[in-house]
């Protein structure tokens, strides 16, 4: 008996050993398994790049969350839970893509045509609430805030030049005399050619005044930059030639590509790449939505099976999970 029992444990341990011992997941298979989880929202075991675009959405807004409870404990001094005028600051120191998120956490860097923009009833005042329900801006929104920060800061712009441009004219105006000869104007210090100065020599009076020595120095520059950019832009690929576009061919300024700038001549970005890539279909390619073509690009590599989604496998090669953790 005592010998059938030995026997029988002794089968019993050889059975077992030579089951197969099933492998435990590693670390990173279990942070890959659960963002994957995170993106799949439909539980269907696959991942569409509009999953992908929803969970960027809601991680945006958490983080803009967090980004207006700072703002609101930099800004709000008398902790009331609403931002003033006097509050906030007239400059323009801010990421204009999000408008709400300040460059420093450690004053108050929240603009006051941000405040405007947000300031849903009008009262001259930023709930937390407005900010909350504001934290991703509108079209119209982005436009408004993009054309005003344009304005302040081309005016800051020009401020700035028209200080160069006048002391620089004082380094070349040895007599001092406020006129440049054509001395001084091709000295080593000024160092502009003698072709230069009689075509800025409107008066043809041989001597250039400070409004002619800079009145089309910049307008020149930005001509030869544009012909560097013109050929650039013409020449890329019709993903790259719109991500570009939302820049050079905004001519109103207001942050977005509308489908009369895509279109026109100069612009020329193919309707089909326009249309893909609005994604809210609101006639504008921002530069959030332009900035998704990267990723469309990287999501269409990744689809190795070109069935429009990405299994667990084709996820774990992807950034999205890494950028979770």
């Amino acid at each position: 008996m005592k010998y059938t029992i030995t026997i029988l444990l002794l089968c019993t341990t050889l059975i077992q050993a030579d089951k197969p011992t099933k492998k435990k997941p590693s670390t990173q298979e279990k942070m890959m398994q659960l963002s994957f989880e995170e993106f799949d929202s439909d539980n269907n075991q696959k991942i569409s790049f509009k999953e992908i675009q929803a969970f960027q959405l809601k991680k945006r807004k958490e983080r803009a969350i967090k980004q207006i409870e700072r703002t609101f404990q930099n800004c709000d001094k008398n902790n009331d839970r609403k931002i003033s005028k006097d509050e906030a600051i007239s400059e323009i120191d801010i990421n204009i893509r999000e408008p709400h998120i300040p460059v420093k956490r450690s004053t108050c860097h929240f603009p006051v045509i941000a405040l405007e923009m947000m300031d849903a009833n009008k009262d001259g005042f930023l709930s937390y609430k407005e900010a909350v329900e504001n934290t991703i801006p509108t079209a119209k929104q982005k436009a408004i805030f993009a054309k005003k920060t344009a304005s302040i800061r081309a005016s800051k712009e020009n401020e700035e030049r028209t200080k160069y441009e006048r002391k620089h004219f004082q380094e070349c105006d040895k007599d001092k005399d406020e006129l440049l000869s054509l001395r001084e104007a091709t000295s080593r210090i000024c160092r502009m050619d003698s072709d230069t100065f009689f075509q800025l020599d409107k008066d043809e009076d041989e001597m250039l005044s400070l409004a002619e020595s800079s009145d089309t120095q910049h307008i020149r520059d930005n001509h030869a930059r544009n012909k560097i950019q013109e050929k650039h832009f013409q020449d890329a690929p019709p993903q790259q030639k719109l991500i570009m576009a939302v820049h050079i061919c905004d001519a109103d300024n207001d942050g977005m590509l509308s489908q009369d700038e895509a279109f026109h001549g100069d612009c020329g970005v193919e309707s089909d790449i326009f249309k893909k890539y609005d994604s809210n279909k609101d006639g504008f390619v921002d530069m959030q939505e332009s900035a998704m073509i990267h990723q469309h690009q990287e999501f269409d590599n990744l689809d190795k099976n070109k069935d429009g989604f990405l299994n667990f496998k084709e996820f774990g090669k992807s950034y999205y999970w890494r950028k979770m953790y």
